[in-house]
């Protein structure tokens, strides 16, 4: 695995998909992508502890900010989505087991015990699924998104692709010209 960076693009850009098509993984050219999702979680949120963890599930909701974008992945996240399958199928059958805890019989509680131990590991493999990608964060003020594991390639891409847009934009007149000898129409004649 190579080394991975941090890097900080403009929040636009991640919400419009104006990114380099390159992997933000792996760092090889492709066109696939996968919708994401980068937020700011407050530290009000944690306030919330004090209340339980439906306190903190409630004031997290309240107070978060997110912003939905699409980042180039090669093969578009399908491991992913695979981890999240295999999870859910497991978390079925597991659920399906665990109606021999009811069961009088040994034997058949045993496979019900497996069977809740089966639902725990079908949680990890969906939570494995749903973070296996590059990790994201929302700044405070909902301007830029960070990658915090991005490959090197992609993220030297991003910067070229930002340092074209500044000079692009440097290039452009802010103002239009001053008319010669034109006259305010705001101006007061009182």
């Amino acid at each position: 695995m190579s080394k991975t960076v941090k890097l900080v693009v403009p929040a636009s850009w991640f919400a419009g998909g104006w990114l380099p098509q390159i992997c933000a993984k792996t760092g090889k050219p492709t066109t696939d992508t996968r919708k994401t999702n980068a937020e700011y979680m407050s530290p009000v949120a944690f306030a919330g502890f004090l209340m339980g963890v439906v306190g903190f599930l409630l004031l997290h909701l309240i107070t978060r900010k997110r912003v939905t974008g699409v980042v180039p992945l090669a093969g578009g996240g399908r491991r992913g989505r695979n981890l999240t399958l295999v999870g859910f199928v497991v978390m079925l059958a597991s659920f399906a087991a665990m109606f021999g805890l009811l069961s009088p019989d040994a034997g058949k509680q045993m496979l019900g015990a497996l069977g809740l131990l089966g639902i725990f590991v079908g949680l990890a493999f969906v939570i494995a699924g749903t973070v296996a990608g590059v990790p994201v964060k929302l700044s405070k003020d909902q301007q830029w998104v960070t990658f915090t594991k991005a490959h090197p390639d992609f993220a030297a891409a991003a910067t070229a692709m930002m340092a074209e847009a500044t000079a692009a934009a440097a290039a452009v007149p802010t103002a239009p010209p001053a008319m010669a000898g034109a006259q305010d129409p705001f101006a007061s004649s009182y």
